[in-house]
C-alpha cells in the first residue's frame, strides 16, 4: 500500500512539473517572461533539470537581469543529470569496444546534450559578466 502511494505522489509530481514546464514555455512563446520565470522556478525547487534551468536561465536573459542570470547559471551547474557523474567511467567505457549498446549510447546523448547546454550558456552570460569576453 505505501510502495504505491509513494509511486502515486511521484507519478503527479512528474505530472504537476511537465505541466508547469509547458506552462513556462507558453509564456516563453508570448514574450511574458517574469510569468515563465514562476512557472520555471517551480519546477528546479522539485526536481531540477537541465533543460529546465536552460529556460530559466534565457528568461532571466532576456529580462536583463543580470544577478538571477548569476545565480540560475551556478544552479544549473549543479544539476546533475544522468551519465554525468563519473568521468572516470567514461574513459573505460570508451577503451571497451566490445560494449555498445543502446543504454551506453543513451547516457552519452544525454552527457553530449548536458555540456552542450551549460556550454551554451556560460557563452550567452560571459558578455553580460564582462564585455570584452569574446565568444
Amino acid at each position: 500500500m505505501l510502495r504505491s502511494l509513494v509511486g502515486s505522489e511521484m507519478c503527479i509530481r512528474d505530472s504537476r512539473n511537465k505541466i508547469l514546464r509547458n506552462i513556462g514555455n507558453a509564456f516563453v512563446k508570448m514574450g511574458q517572461y517574469k510569468d515563465a520565470v514562476g512557472s520555471y522556478e517551480a519546477v528546479m525547487e522539485t526536481v531540477p533539470d537541465i533543460v529546465t534551468g536552460f529556460n530559466l536561465l534565457l528568461c532571466f536573459f532576456a529580462l536583463g537581469n543580470v544577478e538571477q542570470l548569476k545565480r540560475t547559471f551556478i544552479r544549473l551547474l549543479s544539476i546533475r543529470g544522468a551519465g554525468t557523474e563519473d568521468d572516470e567511467d567514461e574513459e573505460k567505457e570508451d577503451r571497451d569496444v566490445l560494449v555498445e549498446d543502446g543504454l551506453r549510447k543513451e547516457l552519452k546523448e544525454r552527457r553530449r546534450q548536458y555540456v552542450n547546454f551549460v556550454i551554451t550558456g556560460a557563452r550567452l552570460i560571459a558578455p553580460m559578466l564582462d564585455p570584452d569576453w569574446r565568444v
